[in-house]
């Protein structure tokens, strides 16, 4: 990712397409902190935005397990009008599937249940 990371700084005019390869790469590498940095630095240097960039930020959120950060990247999906975007939605879905399983996991574990 160094190499492909030193491509991008190198392109000057960012689009949607080079954000969401970034982000991508990032997440399907299984980094997904430095998928939502990426995606940060997105939003923060206003860059193109697209439906793809906000549903693999998403998806980077769920890997993490980290509801705090889900909420986050749902409320830019809201603030950049991507909440009725059909894959973004379902982006969202699974990502709070997944972190109501990781929930009830964790309560069936502290009630001394193992599986």
């Amino acid at each position: 990712m160094e190499s492909a990371r030193m491509v991008f700084e190198s392109i000057i005019n960012k689009n949607a397409v080079s954000w969401t390869t970034l982000i991508t790469g990032y997440t399907h590498r299984g980094d997904a902190y430095g998928g939502l940095r990426a995606f940060r630095q997105m939003l923060l240097e206003e860059g193109e935005l697209n439906p793809f960039s906000f549903s693999i930020a998403v998806r980077a959120c769920a890997s993490t397990g980290s509801g705090i950060l889900g909420k986050q990247v749902h409320a830019a999906v809201t603030v950049h009008g991507f909440e009725s975007n059909i894959p973004v939605m379902n982006s969202i879905w699974t990502c709070i599937s997944g972190l109501l399983q990781h929930v009830m996991q964790s309560n069936y574990s502290l009630k001394g249940n193992t599986r």
